[in-house]
């Protein structure tokens, strides 16, 4: 404790430099100013309507961007694609799909905070068949697909590459209604697996998304506010909003000046929106604050702003530049660096902060290197729980083969079943090496097979292709392929009681980057509970590799390469199943694979 250093206190500086802070401007207000000019209380009071501007039309962005989300889940949710896929192809379960949809889009608008700014929300394929959800009476013999379509604004807002406005429009679905304007959204939906298109939705808001919260907006007497969607404007009065037509003055364009001395108009537009907001300034406001501080507000804004300067080049020489530090170091540990840093140790309270930065960095180092170990030890005794998990039965049941043979026909297949065996025990000894190449993988199944084939008197057939040559020497996790085939054999052909053919199929994947395994049967197939219970339960049998089922293999290949490996299944019940095993294409190099 005693040759601890101690260190200045960043607290009393700022206390003290606050406190004459405050003490010059006291003195310095004291003093009757006479002279100011009029420009910079204009520019207070023109940044204090865009402010306001700011948080209005932000509000309003914030229900805009609600409903358009709305737009974002018709062109992406899977039902109302699969759906508009039937309609399409004008399939027989179409009607039960477009419920669906239906059902699945009306809980999205429920949830919707924006939702009772929404008139008509229209989801179309390319037959104008269509589902719908509006607030109002919906009109089921209104043609309303093709009425949208029929619209000037459709194809703008269609071939658009994203969300643009073209103004309120008389809704097309209810033009005898007076006054009942809408804001048209259109949007293509473009199919899951591609970018054809199958169909598009059709949003319409209310003005009530603007004026709801115009109407708690405060605004001046004197003062104008004006909405500019795409080409059109409209001017908020008498609580509603109207055309304003030739009103409109050219400097409207957030940015551009008014000739004259000063800008007339404050325009703000949020950013990404496509539309903004306009307010005319308060000549009222202006001319009340210049004869209350047109002595005094310059010299006590430039005193103000000479100790600002003073005082903020002094937090920046004793704050700003030690957090910048701090934040570049905690940036570099985020990325992997973990090594410590003595530059950000300095003797005050931030350098206690930099100190524990460095002292995390290391602790997270230590972490990372300790977990990178267990997971390995895991892996590890994965592997040696899958290598001894040969079940007795399967070598009993294959001497059993053996033994027929011997006695129904002589000598003819024994040694090549023998053999087999041999070369398939040698492998599942090998506890050094948890990986080799196709070639050996396929190499060991065909012995696998020949066993089985031998064992069911002839009755299975195993055809393989491979995409290209290169890809027997992608390096797979031993026993994948014998375990799938196993299965296949037990749980697909062997309870469909005829001739079974297998198929595997290995092509390259993301530009050669992964492999893909596929492993066909025609055997009974699985339905979608057999399919969950296979992924995430471990079977219960009794024969060679019954026991180290599909969700084995999950689990090896996630704790070998990660979640976004793995094995998915197809069936189709009664005919045929798919596995499917997907890995990254890791390669041996050639001499070591000689």
């Amino acid at each position: 404790m005693n040759n601890k250093k101690r260190f200045k206190s960043i607290k009393k500086r700022l206390l003290l430099i606050t406190t004459f802070f405050t003490l010059a401007v006291a003195l310095l207000t004291s003093t009757y100013c006479y002279f100011s000019y009029q420009t910079i209380l204009y520019d207070s009071l023109k940044q204090s309507t865009e402010y306001s501007l700011k948080l209005l039309a932000e509000t309003i962005q914030y229900d805009i961007n609600n409903a358009v989300a709305l737009t974002d889940f018709c062109t992406s949710n899977s039902t109302i694609t699969s759906y508009l896929k039937a309609s399409n192809r004008q399939q027989d379960n179409t009607v039960s799909l477009a419920n669906h949809a239906w059902k699945r889009l009306q809980e999205e608008y429920l949830s919707n905070s924006s939702s009772l700014y929404l008139n008509r929300i229209i989801v179309s394929d390319l037959t104008n068949n269509y589902i719908q959800i509006s607030p109002s009476v919906i009109y089921q013999n209104l043609p309303c697909a093709e009425l949208i379509k029929e619209q000037p604004f459709f194809d703008t807002l269609y071939d658009a590459e994203t969300h643009v406005w073209t103004g309120f429009i008389q809704d097309p679905i209810t033009p005898f209604s007076p006054n009942n304007l809408v804001l048209p959204i259109v949007r293509p939906i473009y199919s899951v697996y591609g970018k054809e298109v199958s169909g598009w939705c059709y949003l319409a808001i209310t003005p009530g998304i603007f004026t709801n919260r115009l109407k708690s907006y405060n605004l001046p007497s004197d003062s104008s506010l004006y909405i500019t969607l795409g080409e059109k404007t409209y001017i908020w009065e008498d609580q509603s909003l109207t055309d304003a037509g030739s009103l409109v003055p050219s400097a409207f364009t957030p940015g551009q000046n008014e000739a004259g001395r000063f800008h007339k108009l404050v325009s703000y537009e949020p950013p990404g929106s496509g539309w903004y907001i306009s307010q005319t300034i308060s000549h009222t406001a202006l001319y009340k604050q210049t004869l209350i501080y047109m002595s005094s507000l310059l010299l006590i804004i430039s005193i103000v702003i000479s100790l600002g300067l003073a005082f903020t080049f002094y937090i920046h020489r004793t704050i700003n530049i030690p957090l910048r530090r701090l934040q570049k170091k905690l940036r570099s540990v985020s990325s992997g660096d973990f090594s410590p840093d003595p530059n950000i140790e300095w003797e005050n309270e931030l350098g206690e902060i930099g100190k524990g930065v460095n002292s995390m960095g290391e602790d997270i180092s230590h972490l990372i290197q300790s977990r990178m170990e267990d997971q390995e030890k895991k892996y590890e005794m994965e592997y040696e729980i899958l290598q001894n998990q040969v079940n007795p039965h399967f070598l009993y049941n294959t001497l059993n083969s053996i033994i027929w043979m011997a006695a129904a026909q002589g000598s003819n297949g024994i040694v090549e079943m023998a053999s087999s065996l041999s070369l398939l025990l040698k492998s599942i000894s090998k506890k050094k090496a948890n990986l080799h190449t196709l070639r050996e993988e396929l190499d060991l199944l065909q012995h696998y097979f020949l066993i089985q084939k031998y064992r069911y008197g002839g009755g299975l057939s195993l055809e393989t292709a491979v995409e290209q040559e290169d890809l027997y020497d992608c390096m797979v996790l031993k026993f994948l392929l014998q375990i799938v085939v196993e299965n296949a054999i037990f749980h697909g052909i062997e309870p469909k009681g005829s001739p079974g053919m297998i198929r595997i199929w290995v092509r390259h994947l993301n530009d050669g980057n992964d492999i893909v395994i596929s492993v066909t049967d025609n055997g009974i197939g699985m339905t979608e509970s057999q399919i969950a219970d296979a992924l995430n339960n471990e079977p219960d049998s009794s024969d060679l590799f019954r026991k180290i089922g599909i969700n084995n293999i999950q689990k090896r290949i996630q704790y070998a390469y990660g979640s976004g490996y793995g094995v998915t299944i197809e069936s189709c019940p009664g005919s045929s199943t798919t596995v499917t095993i997907t890995l990254p294409c890791q390669r041996k190099e050639r001499e070591e694979l000689v």
